[in-house]
């Protein structure tokens, strides 16, 4: 009976401890489960609770209070050079601790989860403390990391941490992807276009339009242009109905790689594709596909299209005297009810009168874009090389005309001149 009294506490203890840790093992679970089912808020506490816990029994690297020390003989004298010199360094930085690591790790998770973003880069930062990087393995947490830097507008250390996941993996390719579009919008255009054409080579992925596109533009940043040329052809494979770029493919084979052949078609298909009220790239079109017939000798086509780009700078031109006449209509408007509130102090009509001036001053905004506008269509060039092509083709009374447009927007007025005077003397003489 005594052998069996003295048993029964001893499985009572054991009963407990073992129900101490199943309770344990159950918390590790249910904070996972609440993680992966979104309850971040309920898995915070039992997270936190874990992370005490196990700090509450860690003294090793905590100071003994300076009121319990003492000193035996307070007139010993204390060698700080044997102390300093007999100091050893304490493993500080990293400490292998899977518990440990797990938890801040789920702790960081649990608050990006609910938008407290510090908080989490501080508990991602605790996690590596106690964990060794393995290649392959740990891109992860970098990723995790970057990801609430990124919520939180660091935007430096968002692209230091997914570098780092990225160097950890480089198997995962939207590391890459995610790299190549935020740095698109940076200086880092190399970087940036390194990760893109990376993803777009070697992912296996479907890719999307918008990144061949994306990656035509950098390469154009960068002055590489025919694999601009080769990133918008494969851009228009996938989109051949956008007119915009098709005039961009234009326009980067006449200007920048001189392939004629493919800007001739490029910008005849922009043609077919844009409305007419894109006025700049209609022009554009006709003066480019102009110049290139110029070039090439073929006077009649030239002209045909320095007319076209002509017909739509006078569009431009005309609208321009649309808007000068509407605002002179405004100022005798404003002038009139500016006089009746002076003179007669009608101040009912002053609600009207700022109504007025705000729509003169969305007026002149207007003139002055419709002018820039007008400017870089570059009328003066247009009509020289018109009454050229027109010279040429020995439609001298046409081409005298032209020239003295030219004279008119002062491009070549002296040559323009001398022109005319010559294909006077040859009009007369009849040759």
């Amino acid at each position: 009976m005594k052998t069996i009294a003295h048993i029964i506490p001893v499985i009572l203890i054991l009963m407990s401890v073992i129900n101490l840790h199943s309770q344990e093992t159950k918390g590790d679970a249910s904070y996972r489960q609440l993680h992966d089912r979104g309850q971040f808020r309920e898995a915070l506490p039992i997270i936190l609770k874990n992370l005490d816990e196990i700090y509450s029994t860690r003294v090793e690297d905590k100071r003994v209070p300076t009121e319990f020390i003492s000193l035996k003989n307070t007139e010993q004298d204390i060698d700080l050079k044997a102390v300093f010199r007999d100091r050893k360094a304490r493993g500080f930085f990293i400490e292998e601790n899977s518990e440990l690591y797990t938890l801040h790790l789920y702790a960081g998770r649990c608050y990006a989860g609910t938008k407290e973003y510090i908080r989490a880069i501080n508990q991602f930062i605790m996690a590596l403390r106690y964990k060794k990087i393995e290649y392959g393995k740990d891109d992860a947490i970098y990723y995790d990391l970057s990801q609430a830097f990124k919520k939180e507008g660091l935007f430096q250390a968002y692209v230091d941490s997914l570098e780092t996941a990225y160097t950890l993996n480089t198997a995962q390719y939207r590391y890459s992807l995610e790299l190549g579009l935020d740095l698109a919008r940076t200086s880092e255009k190399k970087k940036a276009l390194f990760h893109l054409e990376r993803y777009i080579d070697q992912s296996g992925e479907t890719i999307e339009p918008r990144l061949l596109l994306m990656a035509g533009n950098l390469h154009e940043d960068l002055g590489q242009y025919l694999n601009t040329e080769k990133y918008y052809i494969r851009y228009l494979e996938n989109k051949p109905d956008d007119g915009p770029i098709h005039f961009a493919l234009g326009y980067i084979a006449f200007k920048r790689t001189g392939n004629f052949a493919l800007a001739q078609k490029s910008f005849e298909r922009s043609l077919e594709l844009l409305p007419q009220t894109e006025i700049f790239r209609r022009s554009k079109a006709h003066e480019y596909r102009g110049d290139m017939f110029l070039h090439n000798l073929k006077y009649e086509k030239a002209a045909a299209n320095y007319r076209e780009t002509i017909g739509y700078q006078e569009q431009v031109l005309k609208k321009i005297n649309e808007t000068e006449t509407r605002i002179g209509e405004l100022d005798k408007k404003i002038s009139a009810i500016k006089t009746g509130l002076l003179k007669n102090q009608d101040y009912e009509q002053f609600e009207e009168f700022e109504y007025l001036q705000g729509e003169k001053g969305k007026l002149s905004l207007d003139l002055n874009r419709q002018k820039h506008d007008y400017a870089v269509l570059n009328g003066g060039a247009i009509r020289w090389n018109l009454a050229r092509s027109l010279d040429k083709l020995e439609k001298y009374d046409e081409a005298i005309n032209w020239y003295r447009e030219t004279i008119s927007f002062d491009y070549n007025a002296n040559e323009a001149r001398d022109r005319i005077i010559k294909l006077q003397l040859k009009i007369k003489r009849g040759y």
